[in-house]
């Protein structure tokens, strides 16, 4: 689960590099709650096919947040750094 306005807002942002059809997967999926059978109703696909497509966009997604954390890690630790130096990020 989402805890913190921070973690809403880090998922937020990396939806946003998903394509739309990705996002509206996700959404159907987890916002809406439907089933894969359902989704692929929706958008005129095989549950097969939604199946293969939540797996890519759920990777996806993985990845963005991985990456937006190392670069939000790398600009904390500049900033630490800055402060025990004296100097400026």
């Amino acid at each position: 689960p989402i805890d913190g306005l921070e973690d809403k807002v880090l998922l937020q942002r990396a939806m946003e590099h998903l394509k739309e059809q990705q996002r509206r997967i996700l959404d159907l999926r987890y916002n809406e709650g439907k089933t894969q059978t359902e989704i692929a109703d929706i958008i005129g696909v095989s549950q097969m096919h939604v199946s293969r497509l939540l797996r890519r966009a759920l990777d996806d997604l993985r990845y963005q947040l991985t990456e937006m954390g190392e670069t939000s890690a790398e600009a904390n630790g500049k900033t630490n750094a800055a402060a025990r130096n004296g100097s400026p990020g």
